[in-house]
């Protein structure tokens, strides 16, 4: 009980993340009909705002680009020892945004919060998310829960044209990031 109120007393927070991050346009330089020089970068900044998150959570944060400009992040909170690990993977890059005038808000990457909601490129598929998972283990943190295995979380570069296994989650494991089991939290199909 005591995580769910810590959760819910750190909701406009959550919020505010999702609402940043979705105004930092990192849409995936490789996605078929977009210019690679005009998009390239996002992804990179999208990890610098999650790097933030995690400093300020005490994670052992690391950072990593296959090709310039196509980040990812990866964060550990380390567990006490003698249990199993988890990773929580989500993506970073988003598809293209579209004609902004199809845009209730008006602009793909306002993030505007609206009538319980946030608008804007990503903000489902898949930045809330990241940030959930964040928030999760800010909540578990404040909570003075201390789980045994490790807990990693990440979001990584190259998801929405398949470029994941040579750019994005396929190199955590190059970059030495294990773990016993993976959740994904991407929502949609």
């Amino acid at each position: 009980d005591s995580v769910f109120t810590k959760i819910d007393s750190i909701k406009d927070e959550i919020i505010q993340a999702t609402s940043d991050l979705v105004q930092i346009r990192s849409v995936n330089p490789g996605y078929p009909g977009v210019d690679f020089d005009q998009e390239i970068g996002g992804e990179t900044k999208s990890c610098e705002f999650l790097k933030g998150i995690y400093d300020g959570m005490g994670l052992d944060v690391g950072q990593w680009e296959i090709v310039d400009g196509r980040g990812n992040i990866a964060a550990v909170w380390k567990g006490s020892g003698g249990g199993k690990s988890l990773l929580h993977n989500g993506h970073v890059d988003t598809v293209p945004s579209g004609l902004p005038e199809n845009w209730k808000s008006g602009d793909p990457f306002s993030g505007k919060i609206d009538g319980g909601r946030i608008y804007g490129r990503g903000s489902c598929d898949m930045k809330g998310p990241v940030v959930a998972q964040a928030m999760a283990i800010k909540a578990l943190q404040a909570c003075g829960v201390r789980l045994k295995g490790d807990v990693t979380l990440s979001g990584t570069a190259g998801e929405e044209n398949m470029d994941s296994a040579t750019l994005g989650a396929g190199t955590l494991v190059k970059q030495g990031y294990k773990a016993d089991a993976a959740i994904v939290s991407e929502p949609s199909a």
